[in-house]
Formats: structure tokens, C-alpha cells, sequence
């Protein structure tokens, strides 16, 4: 998982990007490391939520927003290639 433009992303085995958001825990000690994560998409036509760190709008290129229920550290480090680019 990557912090870029204040936003939380997650970057898939396939190298697609992710909004990664969450109601019920902070994801900041997350950043840099692999995660496994069970999530539900967030439909950005659906109503807004009135907490901060759920913003279902997706204007920086579409990319899906995801709530994460439940996240799991696997490794120390990102495997990802794109991992150094968005720290």
C-alpha cells in the first residue's frame, strides 16, 4: 500500500491502481507494506458518507475506490513495482 496525493492507494498483483479507504481503522500503518485486504467497492454514483475518509468522488482518473473491512500485513515491503513511485 502507497500513500500518493494524500490519498491511500493499493496497487494489485496486475498493476492496477486502487483508492483504499476506511470507516473503522487508519491505514497509516499500512503504508509500505504488502497487504492483503477483503474490501467492498464503493459506488461513486451512490450517496456521499459524511465521514472524511470515505469520499466516493473519483475524479483523478476514475481509478474504483474500495472500503477496506479488513486488512493483513504479508510482507514488510511492497512487491509491487509502481511501490517506489508513489511513496
Amino acid at each position: 500500500m502507497v500513500r500518493s496525493g494524500g490519498r491511500m492507494m493499493l496497487i494489485d498483483p496486475q498493476n492496477r491502481d486502487y483508492i483504499l479507504v476506511s470507516s473503522d481503522r487508519s491505514l497509516e500503518n499500512y503504508v509500505g507494506h504488502e497487504v492483503q485486504v477483503c474490501a467492498i467497492p464503493i459506488d461513486p454514483a451512490g450517496p456521499t458518507s459524511s465521514d472524511p475518509e470515505i469520499n466516493p468522488q473519483q475524479p483523478a482518473g476514475h481509478l474504483p475506490t474500495l472500503n477496506a473491512e479488513k486488512l493483513q500485513k504479508i510482507a514488510e515491503k511492497c512487491s509491487s513495482p509502481k511501490s517506489t513511485d508513489k511513496k
